[in-house]
Protein backbone atom coordinates (compact mmCIF):
# COMPACT_ATOMS: atom_id res chain seq x y z
CA UNK A 1 0.00 0.00 0.00
CA UNK A 2 1.10 3.56 -0.64
CA UNK A 3 2.19 5.60 2.40
CA UNK A 4 -0.75 7.44 3.97
CA UNK A 5 -0.57 11.26 3.80
CA UNK A 6 -2.64 13.91 5.54
CA UNK A 7 -2.83 17.21 3.66
CA UNK A 8 -3.43 20.15 6.02
CA UNK A 9 -4.53 23.65 5.00
CA UNK A 10 -5.20 26.66 7.22
CA UNK A 11 -7.74 29.19 5.95
CA UNK A 12 -8.11 32.80 7.07
CA UNK A 13 -10.90 34.73 5.28
CA UNK A 14 -9.80 33.26 1.97
CA UNK A 15 -12.33 30.60 1.04
CA UNK A 16 -12.06 31.24 -2.72
CA UNK A 17 -8.30 30.62 -2.61
CA UNK A 18 -8.86 27.53 -0.47
CA UNK A 19 -11.55 26.12 -2.76
CA UNK A 20 -9.28 26.59 -5.77
CA UNK A 21 -6.50 24.78 -3.92
CA UNK A 22 -8.85 21.95 -2.90
CA UNK A 23 -10.05 21.48 -6.46
CA UNK A 24 -6.42 20.97 -7.53
CA UNK A 25 -5.76 18.66 -4.55
CA UNK A 26 -8.74 16.49 -5.51
CA UNK A 27 -7.10 15.85 -8.87
CA UNK A 28 -3.83 14.52 -7.44
CA UNK A 29 -2.77 11.25 -9.00
CA UNK A 30 -1.81 9.81 -5.61
CA UNK A 31 -4.04 7.12 -4.10
CA UNK A 32 -3.69 7.47 -0.31
CA UNK A 33 -4.40 10.88 1.20
CA UNK A 34 -6.99 12.67 3.33
CA UNK A 35 -7.52 16.41 3.83
CA UNK A 36 -8.00 18.60 6.89
CA UNK A 37 -8.88 22.28 6.55
CA UNK A 38 -8.61 24.40 9.70
CA UNK A 39 -10.65 27.59 9.43
CA UNK A 40 -9.27 30.51 11.45
CA UNK A 41 -11.62 32.96 9.74
CA UNK A 42 -13.80 35.79 10.98
CA UNK A 43 -15.95 35.75 7.81
CA UNK A 44 -18.37 33.15 6.39
CA UNK A 45 -15.68 30.82 5.04
CA UNK A 46 -16.91 27.83 7.05
CA UNK A 47 -20.38 28.07 5.53
CA UNK A 48 -18.90 28.50 2.06
CA UNK A 49 -16.93 25.28 2.48
CA UNK A 50 -20.14 23.46 3.32
CA UNK A 51 -21.83 24.95 0.25
CA UNK A 52 -18.87 23.90 -1.90
CA UNK A 53 -19.08 20.32 -0.60
CA UNK A 54 -22.74 20.16 -1.72
CA UNK A 55 -22.59 21.90 -5.07
CA UNK A 56 -20.16 23.42 -7.55
CA UNK A 57 -18.94 26.87 -6.50
CA UNK A 58 -17.63 28.84 -9.47
CA UNK A 59 -14.20 30.39 -8.97
CA UNK A 60 -11.68 32.24 -11.07
CA UNK A 61 -8.44 30.40 -11.70
CA UNK A 62 -5.26 31.00 -13.60
CA UNK A 63 -4.74 27.24 -13.91
CA UNK A 64 -7.80 25.86 -15.66
CA UNK A 65 -5.75 22.90 -16.92
CA UNK A 66 -5.14 21.85 -13.30
CA UNK A 67 -8.23 23.06 -11.44
CA UNK A 68 -10.95 22.32 -14.02
CA UNK A 69 -13.23 20.53 -14.51
CA UNK A 70 -14.74 20.89 -11.05
CA UNK A 71 -15.06 17.72 -9.02
CA UNK A 72 -18.60 16.33 -8.99
CA UNK A 73 -20.59 17.26 -5.89
CA UNK A 74 -21.67 16.43 -3.30
CA UNK A 75 -18.53 15.07 -1.70
CA UNK A 76 -18.35 13.40 1.70
CA UNK A 77 -17.05 15.85 4.31
CA UNK A 78 -17.12 16.16 8.09
CA UNK A 79 -17.69 19.60 9.60
CA UNK A 80 -16.73 20.18 13.23
CA UNK A 81 -15.66 22.85 15.70
CA UNK A 82 -12.52 22.87 17.79
CA UNK A 83 -13.16 20.82 20.91
CA UNK A 84 -15.76 18.56 19.28
CA UNK A 85 -15.25 14.84 19.60
CA UNK A 86 -14.33 13.91 16.05
CA UNK A 87 -13.79 10.43 14.68
CA UNK A 88 -11.96 11.14 11.47
CA UNK A 89 -12.46 8.31 8.95
CA UNK A 90 -9.32 6.58 7.73
CA UNK A 91 -10.65 6.03 4.22
CA UNK A 92 -8.79 7.60 1.35
CA UNK A 93 -10.10 10.95 0.15
CA UNK A 94 -11.96 11.86 3.33
CA UNK A 95 -12.33 15.55 4.20
CA UNK A 96 -12.52 17.25 7.59
CA UNK A 97 -13.26 20.96 8.06
CA UNK A 98 -12.59 22.28 11.56
CA UNK A 99 -13.59 25.76 12.79
CA UNK A 100 -11.06 26.99 15.34
CA UNK A 101 -12.28 28.84 18.42
CA UNK A 102 -10.00 31.78 17.67
CA UNK A 103 -7.26 32.77 15.27
CA UNK A 104 -4.00 32.00 17.05
CA UNK A 105 -1.93 32.07 13.89
CA UNK A 106 -0.52 29.78 11.23
CA UNK A 107 1.33 27.39 13.54
CA UNK A 108 -1.58 26.99 15.95
CA UNK A 109 -3.94 26.19 13.09
CA UNK A 110 -1.64 23.47 11.76
CA UNK A 111 -1.07 22.11 15.26
CA UNK A 112 -4.81 21.82 15.80
CA UNK A 113 -4.94 19.42 12.84
CA UNK A 114 -1.79 17.57 13.93
CA UNK A 115 -3.32 16.89 17.33
CA UNK A 116 -6.46 15.49 15.68
CA UNK A 117 -4.45 12.90 13.75
CA UNK A 118 -2.02 12.06 16.54
CA UNK A 119 -3.46 8.58 17.01
CA UNK A 120 -4.30 7.97 13.35
CA UNK A 121 -2.35 5.77 11.00
CA UNK A 122 -0.27 7.92 8.67
CA UNK A 123 3.26 8.22 7.34
CA UNK A 124 3.54 11.84 6.22
CA UNK A 125 1.79 15.18 6.47
CA UNK A 126 1.80 17.88 3.82
CA UNK A 127 1.30 21.36 5.24
CA UNK A 128 0.13 23.37 2.28
CA UNK A 129 -0.77 27.06 2.09
CA UNK A 130 -4.36 27.64 1.08
CA UNK A 131 -3.33 30.16 -1.62
CA UNK A 132 -1.62 27.52 -3.76
CA UNK A 133 -2.41 25.30 -6.73
CA UNK A 134 -0.59 21.98 -7.05
CA UNK A 135 0.39 19.92 -10.08
CA UNK A 136 -1.35 16.54 -10.34
CA UNK A 137 1.82 14.54 -9.71
CA UNK A 138 3.11 16.80 -6.91
CA UNK A 139 2.19 14.51 -4.01
CA UNK A 140 3.36 11.32 -5.69
CA UNK A 141 6.71 13.03 -6.37
CA UNK A 142 6.98 14.18 -2.74
CA UNK A 143 6.33 10.67 -1.45
CA UNK A 144 8.81 9.16 -3.93
CA UNK A 145 11.45 11.70 -2.89
CA UNK A 146 10.82 11.03 0.80
CA UNK A 147 10.91 7.25 0.43
CA UNK A 148 14.27 7.47 -1.37
CA UNK A 149 15.82 9.99 1.03
CA UNK A 150 18.41 9.18 3.68
CA UNK A 151 16.86 7.84 6.88
CA UNK A 152 17.26 11.00 8.97
CA UNK A 153 15.66 13.36 6.46
CA UNK A 154 12.42 14.58 8.00
CA UNK A 155 11.21 17.66 6.11
CA UNK A 156 11.03 18.26 2.36
CA UNK A 157 10.37 21.38 0.33
CA UNK A 158 8.81 21.85 -3.11
CA UNK A 159 9.69 24.00 -6.08
CA UNK A 160 7.54 27.04 -5.35
CA UNK A 161 6.58 29.01 -8.45
CA UNK A 162 4.83 32.36 -8.76
CA UNK A 163 1.11 31.84 -9.31
CA UNK A 164 0.76 34.97 -11.43
CA UNK A 165 4.07 34.41 -13.28
CA UNK A 166 4.47 30.61 -13.28
CA UNK A 167 7.76 30.73 -15.13
CA UNK A 168 9.37 32.47 -12.15
CA UNK A 169 10.61 30.78 -9.00
CA UNK A 170 9.49 31.97 -5.60
CA UNK A 171 11.96 29.72 -3.83
CA UNK A 172 13.41 26.25 -3.49
CA UNK A 173 14.48 26.66 0.12
CA UNK A 174 15.77 29.39 2.40
CA UNK A 175 18.98 30.76 3.87
CA UNK A 176 19.16 32.31 7.33
CA UNK A 177 21.71 34.89 8.48
CA UNK A 178 21.77 34.53 12.24
CA UNK A 179 23.84 37.69 12.77
CA UNK A 180 21.14 39.95 11.37
CA UNK A 181 18.14 37.66 11.71
CA UNK A 182 17.50 37.81 7.97
CA UNK A 183 15.91 35.11 5.81
CA UNK A 184 16.35 34.81 2.05
CA UNK A 185 14.47 32.56 -0.35
CA UNK A 186 16.83 30.71 -2.70
CA UNK A 187 16.10 31.27 -6.39
CA UNK A 188 13.68 34.13 -5.74
CA UNK A 189 12.35 35.61 -9.02
CA UNK A 190 14.69 33.54 -11.17
CA UNK A 191 13.43 32.07 -14.43
CA UNK A 192 12.81 28.38 -13.88
CA UNK A 193 15.27 26.68 -16.20
CA UNK A 194 15.77 23.61 -14.05
CA UNK A 195 18.88 25.16 -12.51
CA UNK A 196 18.01 23.82 -9.03
CA UNK A 197 16.71 20.43 -10.14
CA UNK A 198 19.83 18.30 -10.34
CA UNK A 199 22.51 20.29 -8.52
CA UNK A 200 22.72 19.59 -4.77
CA UNK A 201 22.61 22.69 -2.61
CA UNK A 202 22.44 23.39 1.09
CA UNK A 203 19.69 25.39 2.73
CA UNK A 204 18.58 26.26 6.23
CA UNK A 205 14.80 25.82 6.11
CA UNK A 206 11.89 24.65 4.00
CA UNK A 207 9.61 27.48 2.85
CA UNK A 208 6.36 27.33 4.79
CA UNK A 209 3.98 27.41 1.80
CA UNK A 210 4.69 23.71 1.18
CA UNK A 211 6.22 21.59 3.93
CA UNK A 212 6.21 17.79 3.68
CA UNK A 213 7.11 16.04 6.93
CA UNK A 214 7.51 12.49 8.13
CA UNK A 215 5.56 11.25 11.13
CA UNK A 216 8.85 10.25 12.78
CA UNK A 217 10.13 13.83 12.49
CA UNK A 218 7.01 15.26 14.15
CA UNK A 219 7.03 12.68 16.94
CA UNK A 220 10.72 13.31 17.66
CA UNK A 221 10.95 17.09 17.21
CA UNK A 222 7.41 18.08 18.23
CA UNK A 223 4.85 20.31 16.57
CA UNK A 224 5.27 23.87 15.31
CA UNK A 225 6.14 26.65 17.76
CA UNK A 226 2.96 28.70 18.19
CA UNK A 227 4.42 31.79 19.81
CA UNK A 228 5.52 33.38 16.51
CA UNK A 229 1.95 33.75 15.12
CA UNK A 230 3.29 34.93 11.76
CA UNK A 231 6.76 34.41 10.16
CA UNK A 232 9.76 32.29 11.26
CA UNK A 233 7.77 29.20 12.35
CA UNK A 234 9.28 26.98 9.65
CA UNK A 235 12.80 28.18 10.46
CA UNK A 236 12.29 27.38 14.14
CA UNK A 237 11.08 23.89 13.19
CA UNK A 238 14.09 23.28 10.95
CA UNK A 239 16.55 24.44 13.62
CA UNK A 240 14.95 22.17 16.23
CA UNK A 241 15.11 19.28 13.79
CA UNK A 242 18.73 19.93 12.89
CA UNK A 243 19.68 19.90 16.56
CA UNK A 244 18.19 16.43 16.81
CA UNK A 245 20.06 15.21 13.76
CA UNK A 246 17.32 15.65 11.13
CA UNK A 247 18.16 16.84 7.64
CA UNK A 248 16.15 18.69 5.01
CA UNK A 249 15.18 17.52 1.53
CA UNK A 250 14.06 19.17 -1.68
CA UNK A 251 11.74 17.70 -4.32
CA UNK A 252 12.17 19.64 -7.59
CA UNK A 253 9.49 17.60 -9.37
CA UNK A 254 6.85 18.78 -6.90
CA UNK A 255 5.63 22.05 -8.42
CA UNK A 256 3.44 24.32 -6.31
CA UNK A 257 2.10 27.65 -7.60
CA UNK A 258 1.86 30.16 -4.78
CA UNK A 259 0.08 33.52 -4.64
CA UNK A 260 2.57 34.69 -2.00
CA UNK A 261 0.88 36.18 1.01
CA UNK A 262 -2.75 36.08 -0.07
CA UNK A 263 -3.81 35.14 3.45
CA UNK A 264 -1.65 37.81 5.03
CA UNK A 265 -3.11 40.41 2.67
CA UNK A 266 -6.50 39.64 4.20
CA UNK A 267 -5.14 41.13 7.41
CA UNK A 268 -2.70 43.77 6.21
CA UNK A 269 -2.81 46.41 3.52
CA UNK A 270 0.74 46.01 2.20
CA UNK A 271 4.15 44.57 2.96
CA UNK A 272 5.00 47.57 5.15
CA UNK A 273 1.91 47.15 7.33
CA UNK A 274 2.01 47.45 11.08
CA UNK A 275 1.28 43.75 11.51
CA UNK A 276 4.07 42.74 9.14
CA UNK A 277 6.52 45.14 10.77
CA UNK A 278 5.61 43.97 14.25
CA UNK A 279 5.99 40.23 13.75
CA UNK A 280 9.00 40.51 11.46
CA UNK A 281 10.91 42.48 14.09
CA UNK A 282 9.56 40.63 17.11
CA UNK A 283 10.19 37.14 15.78
CA UNK A 284 13.73 37.90 14.66
CA UNK A 285 14.47 38.79 18.28
CA UNK A 286 12.60 35.80 19.72
CA UNK A 287 14.36 33.30 17.49
CA UNK A 288 17.77 34.85 18.05
CA UNK A 289 17.35 34.83 21.83
CA UNK A 290 16.20 31.22 21.70
CA UNK A 291 18.93 29.75 19.49
CA UNK A 292 21.74 32.27 18.83
CA UNK A 293 21.92 34.69 21.80
CA UNK A 294 25.48 35.73 20.95
CA UNK A 295 24.13 37.21 17.68
CA UNK A 296 22.13 39.81 19.60
CA UNK A 297 25.26 41.99 19.56
CA UNK A 298 24.79 42.48 15.80
CA UNK A 299 21.01 42.06 15.59
CA UNK A 300 20.10 45.01 17.80
CA UNK A 301 22.24 47.55 15.88
CA UNK A 302 20.71 46.23 12.64
CA UNK A 303 17.36 47.68 13.71
CA UNK A 304 18.82 51.15 13.16
CA UNK A 305 17.93 50.77 9.46
CA UNK A 306 14.33 50.00 10.47
CA UNK A 307 14.24 53.19 12.54
CA UNK A 308 15.71 55.33 9.74
CA UNK A 309 13.24 53.99 7.17
CA UNK A 310 10.30 54.69 9.46
CA UNK A 311 11.58 58.19 10.16
CA UNK A 312 11.73 58.90 6.44
CA UNK A 313 8.18 57.61 6.08
CA UNK A 314 7.07 59.61 9.14
CA UNK A 315 5.79 56.40 10.70
CA UNK A 316 6.70 57.43 14.22
CA UNK A 317 4.32 54.98 15.88
CA UNK A 318 6.28 52.11 14.30
CA UNK A 319 9.42 53.30 16.06
CA UNK A 320 7.62 53.26 19.41
CA UNK A 321 6.35 49.80 18.51
CA UNK A 322 9.93 48.61 17.93
CA UNK A 323 11.00 50.00 21.31
CA UNK A 324 8.17 48.08 23.00
CA UNK A 325 9.30 44.91 21.21
CA UNK A 326 12.88 45.41 22.36
CA UNK A 327 11.65 45.78 25.95
CA UNK A 328 9.36 42.72 25.85
CA UNK A 329 9.49 40.65 22.63
CA UNK A 330 7.23 37.94 24.05
CA UNK A 331 4.10 40.08 23.89
CA UNK A 332 1.81 39.75 20.89
CA UNK A 333 0.48 42.69 18.93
Amino acid sequence: MSPKVYIILVNYNGYLDTIECLESVLKLNYDSFSVIVVDNSSDNSFKMFYDWSREVVGIQTGFSDIVLPYIDKPIDCIFAHEGDSVTFPENVGSFLFVKSNENKGFAAGNNLALRLIKDSKYDYVWLLNNDTVVERDSLSELVRSAELSPQKTGMWGSKLLMYFEPGLIQGVGGYYNKWFGRVKEIGFQEDDKGQWDNTPFSFDYVIGASMFLSRKFIEDVGMMEEDYFLYYEELDWAIRGKRKGWGLGFCPKCKVYHKMGASIRKVVADKNSTLSDFYSARNRILLTKKYFPVALITLYPAFLKFVLNRLRSRQFSRILMLLRILVDPKKHM
